[in-house]
């Protein structure tokens, strides 16, 4: 199941009926994301022309934290940001996305990163069939470095500071202000790992802004 929180005029007692829905259907996999407006959308023009209101920041606070206690509750696993699951099935295919491994697509449209570097072929069906279109990013080691921190982040148990050594040969505290985030009490260090406190859950953006 997919859900999105932070509706125009949604409430906490709206997102508690959406978590009985969940437990009564009892699905192995739920993504729960907070609502972000995109530009030329219907919803960012009428929200700039004042024709709704969405949930303040207090109140979309309060219902994340409500998602993630009562799934938890349902004997979900919270193991991404946005993304619970059943024990056993976590979803290995946005898995590879987060920990930055190799993937290829095949089709229009369909993107693959491979060798450090993405590629992104036409939307277009007439440039697709003809190989035209196709863009093609290579991913330097800089940023390579900044993105195993801010997309590694989006899972609960963090990213690994030995794998980031051995990867980069490099230190992620040189190479980022980590203990500043960790003074902030937005990133904590927990043997290996380096992941988002509650506070840093609740201010995801905020820390991978840091790393890019």
């Amino acid at each position: 199941l997919d859900f999105i929180f932070g509706l125009p005029d949604e409430t906490i007692e709206d997102v508690k009926k959406n978590l009985e829905y969940i437990k009564e259907l009892d699905v192995a996999h739920i993504s729960y994301y907070s609502l972000i407006l995109e530009d030329k959308t219907v919803l960012q023009h009428e929200l700039n022309h004042h024709k709704l209101s969405l949930p303040n920041d207090e109140v979309t606070s309060l219902m994340f934290q409500e998602i993630i206690k009562t799934l938890k509750e349902y004997g979900y696993h919270h193991y991404e940001i946005s993304n619970f699951s059943k024990y056993g099935y976590e979803s290995k295919h946005n898995i590879l996305y987060w920990n930055l491994d190799s993937y290829i697509g095949v089709g229009m449209s369909a993107a693959s990163y491979y060798e450090g570097v993405r590629t992104y072929n036409s939307k277009l069906l007439t440039n697709y069939m003809f190989d035209s279109g196709i863009i093609k990013e290579e991913i330097d080691k800089e940023t390579s470095k900044g993105e195993y921190f801010w997309i590694g982040l989006r899972m609960i148990d963090g990213v690994s500071i030995n794998k980031y050594k051995s990867k980069y040969n490099s230190d992620p505290f040189i190479d980022f202000n980590i203990n500043d985030l960790i003074d902030k009490n937005l990133l904590v260090i927990d043997g290996d790992m380096i992941k988002l406190t509650e506070l840093g859950l609740d201010h995801g953006n905020y820390v991978f802004e840091k790393f890019i």
